[in-house]
Protein backbone atom coordinates (compact mmCIF):
# COMPACT_ATOMS: atom_id res chain seq x y z
CA UNK A 1 0.00 0.00 0.00
CA UNK A 2 1.28 3.22 -1.21
CA UNK A 3 2.03 6.15 1.71
CA UNK A 4 -0.44 8.94 1.69
CA UNK A 5 -0.58 12.81 1.11
CA UNK A 6 -3.20 15.33 1.32
CA UNK A 7 -2.59 18.45 -0.50
CA UNK A 8 -4.92 21.29 1.08
CA UNK A 9 -3.71 24.28 -1.05
CA UNK A 10 -3.54 24.44 -4.84
CA UNK A 11 0.26 23.36 -6.31
CA UNK A 12 1.65 23.32 -9.77
CA UNK A 13 0.33 20.67 -11.65
CA UNK A 14 4.20 19.87 -12.04
CA UNK A 15 4.07 19.42 -8.34
CA UNK A 16 0.83 16.92 -8.04
CA UNK A 17 2.29 14.60 -10.85
CA UNK A 18 5.45 14.37 -9.07
CA UNK A 19 3.65 13.41 -6.35
CA UNK A 20 0.75 11.28 -7.68
CA UNK A 21 3.74 9.49 -9.24
CA UNK A 22 5.22 7.89 -5.66
CA UNK A 23 1.88 8.54 -3.46
CA UNK A 24 -1.60 8.47 -3.00
CA UNK A 25 -2.77 11.98 -3.43
CA UNK A 26 -5.95 13.80 -2.09
CA UNK A 27 -6.65 17.18 -3.15
CA UNK A 28 -8.33 19.39 -0.69
CA UNK A 29 -8.46 22.24 -1.74
CA UNK A 30 -11.99 23.13 -0.84
CA UNK A 31 -12.29 21.49 2.65
CA UNK A 32 -12.32 24.13 5.77
CA UNK A 33 -10.29 23.43 8.58
CA UNK A 34 -13.06 21.11 10.62
CA UNK A 35 -12.86 18.80 7.48
CA UNK A 36 -9.48 18.73 7.62
CA UNK A 37 -8.82 17.86 11.32
CA UNK A 38 -11.33 15.16 10.67
CA UNK A 39 -9.16 13.95 7.51
CA UNK A 40 -5.42 14.68 8.43
CA UNK A 41 -5.43 10.85 10.38
CA UNK A 42 -5.14 8.54 7.95
CA UNK A 43 -2.05 10.61 5.87
CA UNK A 44 1.54 10.81 6.47
CA UNK A 45 2.46 13.52 4.65
CA UNK A 46 0.58 17.04 4.35
CA UNK A 47 1.00 19.76 2.06
CA UNK A 48 0.42 23.34 2.70
CA UNK A 49 0.89 27.07 1.14
CA UNK A 50 0.52 29.84 3.28
CA UNK A 51 -3.49 29.76 4.36
CA UNK A 52 -3.35 26.87 6.31
CA UNK A 53 -2.61 26.90 9.93
CA UNK A 54 -0.34 23.79 11.05
CA UNK A 55 -0.77 23.87 14.31
CA UNK A 56 -0.73 21.70 17.75
CA UNK A 57 -4.20 20.63 17.16
CA UNK A 58 -4.26 19.41 13.79
CA UNK A 59 -0.52 17.91 14.47
CA UNK A 60 -1.74 15.59 17.07
CA UNK A 61 -4.74 14.82 15.03
CA UNK A 62 -2.39 13.36 12.34
CA UNK A 63 -1.55 10.59 13.77
CA UNK A 64 0.05 9.13 10.98
CA UNK A 65 2.04 12.70 9.86
CA UNK A 66 5.71 12.57 9.11
CA UNK A 67 6.27 15.04 6.91
CA UNK A 68 4.48 18.78 6.35
CA UNK A 69 5.70 19.95 2.91
CA UNK A 70 5.53 23.93 2.79
CA UNK A 71 4.86 25.24 -0.68
CA UNK A 72 7.04 28.37 -0.22
CA UNK A 73 9.16 29.99 2.34
CA UNK A 74 7.99 31.12 5.12
CA UNK A 75 6.80 28.69 7.90
CA UNK A 76 4.85 31.24 10.36
CA UNK A 77 2.07 29.09 9.83
CA UNK A 78 3.61 26.16 10.80
CA UNK A 79 4.33 25.61 14.72
CA UNK A 80 7.81 23.94 13.60
CA UNK A 81 8.59 23.84 17.39
CA UNK A 82 5.74 21.14 18.60
CA UNK A 83 6.72 19.67 15.03
CA UNK A 84 9.75 18.66 15.87
CA UNK A 85 8.84 17.76 19.18
CA UNK A 86 6.23 14.68 17.84
CA UNK A 87 9.05 14.07 14.74
CA UNK A 88 7.48 15.44 12.07
CA UNK A 89 10.12 16.44 9.64
CA UNK A 90 9.06 20.25 8.18
CA UNK A 91 10.02 20.83 4.25
CA UNK A 92 9.78 23.75 2.00
CA UNK A 93 11.05 25.30 -1.36
CA UNK A 94 13.27 28.24 -0.37
CA UNK A 95 15.07 28.83 -3.54
CA UNK A 96 12.15 28.01 -6.13
CA UNK A 97 10.68 31.91 -5.98
CA UNK A 98 14.38 33.84 -5.20
CA UNK A 99 14.10 35.37 -8.77
CA UNK A 100 10.57 36.14 -8.92
CA UNK A 101 10.74 37.69 -5.50
CA UNK A 102 13.53 39.82 -6.41
CA UNK A 103 12.38 41.20 -9.58
CA UNK A 104 8.81 41.69 -7.77
CA UNK A 105 10.87 43.98 -5.45
CA UNK A 106 12.44 45.64 -8.32
CA UNK A 107 8.88 46.18 -9.96
CA UNK A 108 8.04 48.41 -6.43
CA UNK A 109 11.19 50.33 -6.50
CA UNK A 110 10.98 51.52 -10.11
CA UNK A 111 7.44 52.33 -9.78
CA UNK A 112 7.67 54.13 -6.10
CA UNK A 113 11.11 55.98 -8.12
CA UNK A 114 8.74 57.07 -11.07
CA UNK A 115 5.33 57.34 -9.27
CA UNK A 116 3.58 55.07 -11.74
CA UNK A 117 0.57 54.15 -9.42
CA UNK A 118 -0.65 57.65 -9.85
CA UNK A 119 0.49 58.76 -12.92
CA UNK A 120 -1.86 55.64 -14.28
CA UNK A 121 -4.81 56.48 -12.28
CA UNK A 122 -4.79 60.39 -13.71
CA UNK A 123 -4.27 59.26 -17.31
CA UNK A 124 -7.46 56.74 -16.35
CA UNK A 125 -9.40 59.60 -15.10
CA UNK A 126 -9.01 61.31 -18.13
CA UNK A 127 -6.16 63.82 -16.95
CA UNK A 128 -3.13 65.09 -18.78
CA UNK A 129 -1.68 66.64 -15.49
CA UNK A 130 0.39 69.85 -17.20
CA UNK A 131 2.30 69.28 -13.88
CA UNK A 132 4.05 66.02 -15.02
CA UNK A 133 5.42 64.18 -11.93
CA UNK A 134 8.93 63.71 -12.15
CA UNK A 135 9.75 61.39 -10.03
CA UNK A 136 13.50 60.46 -9.55
CA UNK A 137 15.89 57.85 -10.74
CA UNK A 138 17.73 54.68 -8.81
CA UNK A 139 21.22 55.86 -9.71
CA UNK A 140 22.83 56.86 -7.31
CA UNK A 141 20.48 56.25 -4.37
CA UNK A 142 21.38 53.75 -1.66
CA UNK A 143 19.29 50.91 -0.90
CA UNK A 144 19.48 49.14 2.72
CA UNK A 145 18.49 45.50 2.68
CA UNK A 146 17.78 43.84 5.79
CA UNK A 147 18.37 40.91 5.85
CA UNK A 148 21.23 39.13 3.27
CA UNK A 149 19.61 35.69 2.47
CA UNK A 150 18.63 34.08 -1.25
CA UNK A 151 16.09 37.11 -2.13
CA UNK A 152 17.99 39.89 -0.30
CA UNK A 153 21.42 38.54 -2.17
CA UNK A 154 19.36 38.63 -5.52
CA UNK A 155 18.06 42.22 -4.65
CA UNK A 156 21.68 43.47 -4.02
CA UNK A 157 22.92 41.99 -7.53
CA UNK A 158 19.72 43.58 -9.41
CA UNK A 159 20.24 47.05 -7.27
CA UNK A 160 23.96 47.36 -8.67
CA UNK A 161 22.94 46.47 -11.98
CA UNK A 162 21.15 50.09 -11.61
CA UNK A 163 23.80 51.86 -10.46
CA UNK A 164 22.53 52.05 -6.77
CA UNK A 165 24.69 51.90 -3.38
CA UNK A 166 24.29 48.65 -1.83
CA UNK A 167 24.45 48.74 1.98
CA UNK A 168 22.90 45.70 4.14
CA UNK A 169 22.31 44.34 7.71
CA UNK A 170 22.62 41.05 8.84
CA UNK A 171 24.05 40.05 11.90
CA UNK A 172 23.77 36.22 11.04
CA UNK A 173 26.08 35.45 7.25
CA UNK A 174 29.14 35.95 6.97
CA UNK A 175 31.54 38.79 5.80
CA UNK A 176 32.58 36.68 3.00
CA UNK A 177 28.76 36.80 1.87
CA UNK A 178 28.66 40.57 1.85
CA UNK A 179 31.39 40.56 -0.40
CA UNK A 180 30.13 38.47 -2.54
CA UNK A 181 27.18 40.28 -3.11
CA UNK A 182 28.56 43.61 -3.57
CA UNK A 183 26.63 44.87 -0.21
CA UNK A 184 28.43 47.11 2.48
CA UNK A 185 28.32 45.57 5.69
CA UNK A 186 26.70 47.73 8.40
CA UNK A 187 26.54 46.83 12.28
CA UNK A 188 23.37 48.12 12.92
CA UNK A 189 19.94 48.47 11.91
CA UNK A 190 19.91 51.81 12.90
CA UNK A 191 22.72 52.96 10.58
CA UNK A 192 20.90 51.67 7.61
CA UNK A 193 17.65 53.52 7.94
CA UNK A 194 19.91 56.70 8.35
CA UNK A 195 21.45 55.56 5.62
CA UNK A 196 19.00 54.76 3.23
CA UNK A 197 17.09 55.80 0.29
CA UNK A 198 15.31 52.90 -0.03
CA UNK A 199 14.52 50.31 2.59
CA UNK A 200 13.76 46.66 1.67
CA UNK A 201 12.89 43.78 4.17
CA UNK A 202 13.93 40.32 3.64
CA UNK A 203 13.99 38.79 6.66
CA UNK A 204 11.99 35.75 7.74
CA UNK A 205 9.49 36.30 10.40
CA UNK A 206 10.54 35.47 13.97
CA UNK A 207 10.20 36.24 17.41
CA UNK A 208 13.10 38.45 16.99
CA UNK A 209 12.23 40.43 13.59
CA UNK A 210 8.78 40.57 14.13
CA UNK A 211 7.88 44.64 14.17
CA UNK A 212 11.91 45.00 13.93
CA UNK A 213 11.00 48.18 11.63
CA UNK A 214 8.76 50.37 14.17
CA UNK A 215 8.55 54.14 14.85
CA UNK A 216 11.17 54.69 15.95
CA UNK A 217 13.48 52.89 13.47
CA UNK A 218 11.54 55.26 10.59
CA UNK A 219 11.99 58.30 12.76
CA UNK A 220 16.24 57.46 11.73
CA UNK A 221 15.52 57.27 8.69
CA UNK A 222 15.65 59.92 5.67
CA UNK A 223 13.12 61.87 5.07
CA UNK A 224 11.64 60.78 1.96
CA UNK A 225 12.66 57.38 2.14
CA UNK A 226 10.86 54.82 0.59
CA UNK A 227 9.95 51.17 1.87
CA UNK A 228 9.20 48.05 0.42
CA UNK A 229 7.91 44.39 2.30
CA UNK A 230 8.38 41.74 -0.20
CA UNK A 231 9.29 39.54 2.70
CA UNK A 232 6.85 38.58 5.65
CA UNK A 233 3.82 40.31 6.85
CA UNK A 234 4.35 41.51 10.42
CA UNK A 235 8.20 42.33 10.06
CA UNK A 236 7.04 45.95 9.23
CA UNK A 237 4.68 47.67 11.66
CA UNK A 238 1.91 48.68 9.77
CA UNK A 239 0.76 51.50 12.18
CA UNK A 240 3.94 52.88 12.35
CA UNK A 241 4.10 52.89 8.89
CA UNK A 242 0.96 54.82 8.53
CA UNK A 243 2.18 57.59 10.90
CA UNK A 244 5.28 58.33 8.92
CA UNK A 245 3.40 58.37 5.31
CA UNK A 246 0.82 60.98 6.66
CA UNK A 247 4.00 62.96 8.00
CA UNK A 248 5.68 62.66 4.89
CA UNK A 249 8.74 61.09 6.44
CA UNK A 250 7.77 58.21 4.47
CA UNK A 251 7.82 59.22 0.94
CA UNK A 252 6.37 55.84 -0.59
CA UNK A 253 6.11 52.32 0.50
CA UNK A 254 5.38 48.92 -1.55
CA UNK A 255 3.75 46.44 0.08
CA UNK A 256 3.22 43.16 -0.98
CA UNK A 257 2.16 41.21 2.79
CA UNK A 258 0.45 42.08 5.38
CA UNK A 259 0.40 41.32 9.24
CA UNK A 260 -2.85 39.60 8.67
CA UNK A 261 -3.76 38.07 5.47
CA UNK A 262 -5.89 38.02 3.22
CA UNK A 263 -6.53 41.46 3.33
CA UNK A 264 -9.87 42.98 2.22
CA UNK A 265 -9.69 46.34 3.39
CA UNK A 266 -6.78 48.56 4.99
CA UNK A 267 -5.41 52.02 6.03
CA UNK A 268 -2.89 51.98 3.54
CA UNK A 269 -5.33 51.38 0.59
CA UNK A 270 -5.96 55.44 0.99
CA UNK A 271 -2.00 56.65 -0.07
CA UNK A 272 -1.64 57.18 -3.62
CA UNK A 273 1.69 56.48 -2.96
CA UNK A 274 1.28 53.86 -1.82
CA UNK A 275 1.88 50.09 -4.02
CA UNK A 276 0.03 47.23 -2.56
CA UNK A 277 -0.06 43.58 -4.06
CA UNK A 278 -1.82 40.74 -2.83
CA UNK A 279 1.38 38.72 -1.13
CA UNK A 280 2.47 38.29 -5.48
CA UNK A 281 6.23 37.76 -4.72
CA UNK A 282 6.48 34.47 -5.75
CA UNK A 283 3.66 34.16 -7.91
CA UNK A 284 5.07 33.58 -11.23
CA UNK A 285 4.48 31.21 -13.28
CA UNK A 286 8.39 29.89 -13.36
CA UNK A 287 7.97 30.29 -9.61
CA UNK A 288 4.86 28.80 -8.90
CA UNK A 289 6.55 25.27 -11.21
CA UNK A 290 9.18 25.03 -9.12
CA UNK A 291 7.77 25.57 -5.80
CA UNK A 292 5.47 22.78 -6.45
CA UNK A 293 8.00 20.23 -7.88
CA UNK A 294 10.59 21.10 -5.40
CA UNK A 295 8.29 20.90 -2.10
CA UNK A 296 6.55 17.37 -3.95
CA UNK A 297 10.44 16.06 -4.04
CA UNK A 298 11.23 16.87 -0.70
CA UNK A 299 7.98 15.03 0.72
CA UNK A 300 9.04 11.69 -1.13
CA UNK A 301 12.49 12.18 -0.13
CA UNK A 302 11.48 12.63 3.58
CA UNK A 303 9.03 9.59 3.32
CA UNK A 304 11.88 7.77 1.66
CA UNK A 305 13.55 7.92 4.63
CA UNK A 306 16.30 9.99 2.98
CA UNK A 307 17.65 13.63 4.17
CA UNK A 308 15.70 16.52 2.16
CA UNK A 309 17.72 19.04 1.20
CA UNK A 310 15.45 21.78 2.35
CA UNK A 311 14.24 20.61 5.87
CA UNK A 312 13.96 23.18 8.53
CA UNK A 313 13.89 20.93 11.48
CA UNK A 314 16.79 19.08 10.62
CA UNK A 315 20.30 20.66 10.51
CA UNK A 316 21.40 21.14 7.01
CA UNK A 317 25.11 21.87 6.00
CA UNK A 318 26.88 22.85 2.82
CA UNK A 319 26.80 20.03 -0.18
CA UNK A 320 30.25 19.49 0.21
CA UNK A 321 30.29 18.60 4.11
CA UNK A 322 26.93 16.50 3.57
CA UNK A 323 28.75 14.33 1.22
CA UNK A 324 31.52 13.68 3.25
CA UNK A 325 29.59 13.08 6.50
CA UNK A 326 26.28 11.51 5.21
CA UNK A 327 27.91 8.29 5.02
CA UNK A 328 28.73 7.80 8.64
CA UNK A 329 24.97 8.10 9.54
CA UNK A 330 23.96 5.09 9.43
CA UNK A 331 27.55 4.16 11.62
CA UNK A 332 26.34 6.32 14.19
CA UNK A 333 22.72 5.21 14.05
CA UNK A 334 24.39 1.44 14.88
CA UNK A 335 26.24 2.53 17.19
CA UNK A 336 23.54 4.44 19.34
CA UNK A 337 21.67 1.22 18.78
CA UNK A 338 23.94 -1.64 19.80
CA UNK A 339 25.24 1.01 22.80
CA UNK A 340 21.68 1.13 24.34
CA UNK A 341 21.22 -3.21 23.16
CA UNK A 342 24.43 -3.96 25.12
CA UNK A 343 24.59 -1.56 28.21
CA UNK A 344 21.23 0.27 28.84
CA UNK A 345 20.13 3.61 28.07
CA UNK A 346 22.91 6.01 29.22
CA UNK A 347 20.70 8.30 31.53
CA UNK A 348 24.00 9.53 32.99
CA UNK A 349 24.69 10.95 29.81
CA UNK A 350 26.84 10.18 26.78
CA UNK A 351 29.82 11.43 24.67
CA UNK A 352 30.43 10.68 20.83
CA UNK A 353 33.75 11.40 19.97
CA UNK A 354 35.08 11.84 16.17
CA UNK A 355 38.40 10.70 15.37
CA UNK A 356 40.74 11.42 12.00
CA UNK A 357 39.35 12.91 8.66
CA UNK A 358 35.55 12.84 9.57
CA UNK A 359 36.63 15.80 12.42
CA UNK A 360 37.35 18.69 10.06
CA UNK A 361 33.62 18.46 9.15
CA UNK A 362 30.54 19.81 11.00
CA UNK A 363 28.85 16.60 12.68
CA UNK A 364 25.88 17.49 13.49
CA UNK A 365 23.95 14.97 11.11
CA UNK A 366 25.91 12.41 12.07
CA UNK A 367 25.11 12.88 16.34
CA UNK A 368 21.68 13.27 15.12
CA UNK A 369 21.35 9.66 13.59
CA UNK A 370 23.62 8.29 16.94
CA UNK A 371 20.79 9.85 19.14
CA UNK A 372 17.99 8.19 16.76
CA UNK A 373 19.72 4.94 17.43
CA UNK A 374 19.96 5.40 21.00
CA UNK A 375 16.02 5.69 21.58
CA UNK A 376 15.16 3.38 19.22
CA UNK A 377 15.41 0.26 20.96
CA UNK A 378 13.49 2.12 23.58
CA UNK A 379 10.90 4.41 21.76
CA UNK A 380 10.89 2.28 18.34
CA UNK A 381 9.54 3.97 15.03
CA UNK A 382 8.84 7.06 17.11
CA UNK A 383 11.74 8.47 17.03
CA UNK A 384 13.80 9.60 14.03
CA UNK A 385 16.17 12.52 12.95
CA UNK A 386 13.94 15.94 13.79
CA UNK A 387 12.73 14.62 17.59
CA UNK A 388 16.07 12.47 18.74
CA UNK A 389 17.43 15.41 20.43
CA UNK A 390 14.58 16.32 21.86
CA UNK A 391 13.62 12.90 22.78
CA UNK A 392 17.20 12.63 24.68
CA UNK A 393 16.68 16.10 26.41
CA UNK A 394 13.30 14.99 27.97
CA UNK A 395 14.98 11.66 29.39
CA UNK A 396 17.82 13.92 30.39
CA UNK A 397 20.60 12.52 28.69
CA UNK A 398 23.03 14.77 28.07
CA UNK A 399 25.25 14.35 24.86
CA UNK A 400 28.61 16.05 23.93
CA UNK A 401 30.65 16.06 20.93
CA UNK A 402 34.10 16.19 20.32
CA UNK A 403 36.87 15.89 17.89
CA UNK A 404 40.28 14.86 16.98
CA UNK A 405 42.69 14.05 15.09
CA UNK A 406 43.72 10.93 16.40
CA UNK A 407 42.32 7.66 14.40
CA UNK A 408 44.83 5.79 15.76
CA UNK A 409 45.63 3.30 12.57
CA UNK A 410 42.49 4.09 11.03
CA UNK A 411 41.82 7.18 8.89
CA UNK A 412 38.49 7.65 10.83
CA UNK A 413 37.35 6.47 14.05
CA UNK A 414 33.90 7.14 16.02
CA UNK A 415 34.06 6.14 19.66
CA UNK A 416 31.27 6.30 22.07
CA UNK A 417 31.69 6.29 25.49
CA UNK A 418 29.66 6.42 28.79
CA UNK A 419 29.76 9.31 30.92
CA UNK A 420 29.99 9.56 35.03
CA UNK A 421 31.13 5.90 35.64
CA UNK A 422 28.40 4.69 33.09
CA UNK A 423 29.89 2.05 31.70
CA UNK A 424 30.55 0.85 28.13
CA UNK A 425 32.46 1.90 24.91
CA UNK A 426 31.59 1.38 21.54
CA UNK A 427 34.11 2.32 18.56
CA UNK A 428 33.72 1.91 14.76
CA UNK A 429 35.40 3.07 11.66
CA UNK A 430 34.17 3.31 8.02
CA UNK A 431 36.57 1.65 6.01
CA UNK A 432 35.14 2.51 2.55
CA UNK A 433 31.69 3.79 0.85
CA UNK A 434 29.18 1.17 3.11
CA UNK A 435 32.18 -1.15 4.17
CA UNK A 436 31.79 -0.26 8.35
CA UNK A 437 33.66 -2.01 11.02
CA UNK A 438 33.14 -2.21 15.00
CA UNK A 439 36.42 -2.42 16.28
CA UNK A 440 36.21 -2.07 19.87
CA UNK A 441 33.51 -3.60 22.56
CA UNK A 442 33.59 -2.32 26.00
CA UNK A 443 37.67 -2.03 25.73
CA UNK A 444 38.06 -5.20 23.17
CA UNK A 445 39.40 -4.96 19.89
CA UNK A 446 37.03 -6.22 17.90
CA UNK A 447 36.40 -6.90 13.97
CA UNK A 448 32.39 -6.84 13.57
CA UNK A 449 30.43 -5.76 10.79
CA UNK A 450 27.76 -4.20 12.79
CA UNK A 451 24.66 -4.95 10.83
CA UNK A 452 21.95 -7.84 11.24
CA UNK A 453 21.78 -9.97 14.16
CA UNK A 454 25.15 -9.90 16.37
CA UNK A 455 25.63 -12.39 19.63
CA UNK A 456 27.98 -11.34 21.88
CA UNK A 457 28.99 -12.95 25.18
CA UNK A 458 30.98 -12.16 28.06
CA UNK A 459 33.05 -15.28 29.85
CA UNK A 460 35.36 -15.41 32.80
CA UNK A 461 38.93 -14.91 32.27
CA UNK A 462 39.81 -18.18 32.68
CA UNK A 463 37.25 -19.80 30.57
CA UNK A 464 38.74 -18.29 27.44
CA UNK A 465 41.96 -20.67 27.89
CA UNK A 466 40.02 -23.90 28.58
CA UNK A 467 40.79 -26.15 25.59
CA UNK A 468 38.51 -26.41 23.20
CA UNK A 469 35.93 -23.76 24.17
CA UNK A 470 35.17 -22.31 21.17
CA UNK A 471 34.38 -25.30 19.69
CA UNK A 472 32.50 -26.28 22.05
CA UNK A 473 30.19 -23.11 22.38
CA UNK A 474 30.13 -23.52 18.31
CA UNK A 475 28.90 -27.37 17.87
CA UNK A 476 25.94 -25.90 21.13
CA UNK A 477 24.73 -22.86 18.86
CA UNK A 478 24.83 -24.71 15.51
CA UNK A 479 22.42 -27.71 18.07
CA UNK A 480 20.26 -24.42 18.69
CA UNK A 481 19.91 -23.79 15.41
CA UNK A 482 22.03 -20.61 15.23
CA UNK A 483 23.99 -20.61 11.76
CA UNK A 484 27.47 -19.09 12.50
CA UNK A 485 28.65 -17.40 9.18
CA UNK A 486 31.87 -15.49 11.78
CA UNK A 487 33.37 -16.05 14.82
CA UNK A 488 35.69 -14.08 17.10
CA UNK A 489 36.88 -14.22 20.54
CA UNK A 490 39.00 -11.59 22.46
CA UNK A 491 41.26 -13.63 24.71
CA UNK A 492 42.84 -10.32 26.31
CA UNK A 493 41.10 -10.52 29.52
CA UNK A 494 39.78 -6.93 30.83
CA UNK A 495 38.37 -6.51 33.98
CA UNK A 496 38.46 -10.44 34.96
CA UNK A 497 36.20 -11.28 31.65
CA UNK A 498 36.47 -11.99 27.58
CA UNK A 499 34.83 -11.56 25.00
CA UNK A 500 33.45 -13.44 22.23
CA UNK A 501 31.59 -12.35 19.09
CA UNK A 502 28.89 -14.51 17.41
CA UNK A 503 27.84 -13.30 13.72
CA UNK A 504 25.08 -15.64 12.65
CA UNK A 505 24.22 -15.79 8.81
CA UNK A 506 20.28 -15.74 9.96
CA UNK A 507 18.32 -15.09 13.22
CA UNK A 508 18.87 -16.75 16.42
CA UNK A 509 16.15 -19.06 17.59
CA UNK A 510 14.65 -18.87 20.68
CA UNK A 511 16.23 -20.09 22.89
CA UNK A 512 19.85 -19.92 21.89
CA UNK A 513 20.93 -17.10 24.06
CA UNK A 514 19.23 -19.25 27.43
CA UNK A 515 21.22 -21.74 26.07
CA UNK A 516 24.37 -20.25 26.21
CA UNK A 517 23.86 -18.25 28.84
CA UNK A 518 23.83 -21.92 31.15
CA UNK A 519 27.52 -22.55 29.62
CA UNK A 520 30.00 -22.60 32.05
CA UNK A 521 32.01 -19.71 32.63
CA UNK A 522 29.08 -17.55 30.77
CA UNK A 523 28.52 -14.44 32.58
CA UNK A 524 26.31 -12.09 29.99
CA UNK A 525 24.63 -12.38 26.84
CA UNK A 526 23.37 -10.09 24.20
CA UNK A 527 22.00 -10.42 21.22
CA UNK A 528 22.02 -7.45 19.07
CA UNK A 529 19.73 -6.32 15.79
CA UNK A 530 21.38 -3.62 13.63
CA UNK A 531 19.68 -2.84 10.30
CA UNK A 532 21.40 -3.82 7.50
CA UNK A 533 23.50 -0.61 6.52
CA UNK A 534 23.85 -1.24 2.96
CA UNK A 535 20.58 -0.01 2.45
Amino acid sequence: MRLRVIVAERISEEGMSTLGASLDVTEAFDVDRDGLLSAIAGYDALVVRSLTNVDRELIERGKKLRVVGRAGVGVDNIDVSFATSRGVMIVNAPESNVVSAAEHTMAFMLALARNLPAADRELRAGTWPEAKPHGVELLGKTIGIVGLGRVGSAVAVRAAAFGMGVVAYDPYVSDERFRTFGAEKLDSLDELMRRSDYVSLHTPKTDETYGMIGEREMSLARDGVRIINCARGGILNENALVTALESGKVAAAGIDVFDSEPVADHPFFRFEQVLVTPHLGGSTEEAQARVGSTVAEQVIEALSGRLPRYALNVPLTDVETLSHVEPFMPLTEALGSAFTQLFGLPTAGVEIRYGGEIARYRTELPTLSFLKGLLKPIEGDEVNLVNGRFLAEEKGIEFTESRTTDAGSFTNLITVRGRDGFRGTLSATLMAPGSFRMTEIGGFEVDVVPKGTVLIAWFDGGAVDEPGIVGRVGTMLGEAGVNISRMEVGREVIRGRAIMVVSPSGDVPAGAVELLEEHPGVSEVRLVRLADLTT
